[in-house]
């Protein structure tokens, strides 16, 4: 998944879709808001790793990191707007990079 492009370089995040083996609800699951908390997205992957998909109804969607920049500069903001993420939502579409996230 592209977010924005840095250096000309785009800037991806692993997205995990696990199906179940039944239809049911779909559960959207993210982490890494914050650049400098990393237990989130600890956690996300080790759920997608250890998930009996057979177990499960429905579809969970999971994003481990969505602050993408300021997990990598690991910092609270995103280094290129400032931006705190959390105070972000629902954002903006012609605002700045954590805005349109």
């Amino acid at each position: 998944m592209n977010i924005v492009e840095k250096a000309s370089t785009p800037v991806k995040s692993p997205v995990f879709v696990i199906n179940g083996s039944t239809p049911g609800p779909k559960l959207w699951v993210h982490g890494g808001v914050h650049g400098d908390e990393h237990e989130g997205p600890q956690a996300i992957i080790r759920l997608a790793r250890d998930l009996d998909p057979s177990a499960l109804k429905g579809v969970i969607i999971a994003v481990p990191v969505i602050n993408t920049l300021a997990f990598e500069a690991f910092q609270r903001g995103s280094p290129v707007d400032n931006l705190d993420l959390n105070r972000c939502f629902p954002g903006k579409a012609d605002g700045f990079i954590s805005e349109q996230v």
